[in-house]
Order: structure tokens, then sequence, then C-alpha cells
């Protein structure tokens, strides 16, 4: 039986996309109104979700297909989270711009639980992918959520862990190449970077992502 080599040599990875919200150059969309605020700062991307019981999404196209493999690499501050019943916000990606199906991976600051799933813009249809709890020590304002896709699976990591939440996992549905952020309601983010990376040079399986992964 031959095995998968692993993976050492990602010096032909590219960004995609290195955004740090200086300015809105990647053309963000922008909006001050009573059921939400979408504001470049300078400092991050704010956002603010005020509709009650209504996610919410803010995304931008990049060149990436269904074939590539990359690194969505996000850094939040959550400035408030409500309480209610919703707290959830993270990552989505491989969507159109008609937004019907979507896949997300998203970290509940209340629960404490992650979840990674593709699901139908009304939530009608949910196929979960992976979850489970992550107690993070001490208080938290800022979280890191990335994601690595290697040869059609994906690899999960909250804040700076190197190990991944899950087996690498078959994420089937692509169905444009948005990638963006989710934000449930009563709940208030700073995006402080949004990175995406076409990930190259790599034939195998990844067994040590702490070299690729970084420290953010």
């Amino acid at each position: 039986m031959m095995l998968d080599k692993p993976c050492r040599n990602f010096n032909n990875s590219q960004h995609v996309l290195d955004e740090h919200f200086t300015d809105n150059r990647n053309k963000w969309e922008i909006a001050d109104d009573i059921v939400q605020k979408s504001i470049i700062t300078g400092e991050g991307y704010f956002l603010e979700n005020n509709v009650e019981g209504i996610w919410n999404y803010y995304k931008i196209n990049t060149n990436l297909t269904q074939q590539d493999s990359f690194v969505f690499d996000v850094t939040f501050q959550v400035i408030e989270s409500a309480g209610g019943e919703f707290s959830d916000f993270g990552l989505l990606w491989g969507f159109s711009d008609r937004a019907k199906f979507l896949n997300k991976f998203s970290y509940d600051v209340k629960e404490h639980v992650y979840i990674a799933s593709t699901f139908q813009k009304d939530h009608k249809w949910v196929n979960y992918h992976t979850f489970g709890v992550v107690k993070l020590e001490g208080l938290q304002s800022l979280y890191r959520l990335v994601i690595v896709k290697n040869q059609g699976k994906h690899s999960f990591f909250i804040n700076n862990s190197k190990n991944p939440l899950n087996r690498p996992s078959e994420i089937l549905d692509w169905h444009g190449s948005n990638f963006g952020i989710y934000i449930e309601p009563d709940v208030t983010l700073l995006v402080k970077q949004f990175r995406v990376k076409r990930l190259e040079g790599c034939n195998g399986i990844i067994k040590n992502f702490a070299s690729l992964i970084g420290d953010g």
C-alpha cells in the first residue's frame, strides 16, 4: 500500500486577500441604520446585527475554484454579545452572489460550541459536517477562526491551536467563489483581519499545521 507523503513545503502559496481594513479599497458593504451597521474604522470592520431572529453576512469575491486548496484565516474582536437566543459568528465560503447555499464555520460565545455545516439560506436544510465544545481558557475578546482545505478536505481551528478540531471533513458543496463573515442577532464584532491564501506545493497529507498557520 502506498501512503501519501506528508506536506512540508508551502513556499508557492500566495495570498488571494490579506485585509486589515485600514480603508475600503476592497469595497466591503457599508451600512449605518437601525437594523445593521457595517463600517470600516481603520482598525477593523465593525459589524452590528440588530435584526431580531435573522442572521446577516458580508462577502467578498475571490478567484478561487472548487479545485483549489486554501487557508482561510480571520480574527474577530467580540465587542458585545447581548446574551439573547443567538450568539454565533464565523466564516462563510464557497457561495454565489445569490447565496442560496453556504458553507459555515462558526463559534457560539455563549455555549462555547463550534459548528461546520452546509446550509440553505433560510435554514430549512442543514448538513452538519462537524461540531463540538471548545472551552477557551480565561476571558476572551479576540477569536481567530481558521479553515485549511487540502485535497478536498477541511480542517478547522480556533485561536492559535495547531491541532485541528476535527478529522479532515469532506464538504462537497461549492456554489461560487465568495468568502465572507456570518453574524447572528445581538452580536457586535470588529473584524481585525481577513486572509485567504491559495495553498500550493502540497500533494500529500498535512501532518504538522504549525508552520502553515503561524501565530496570526
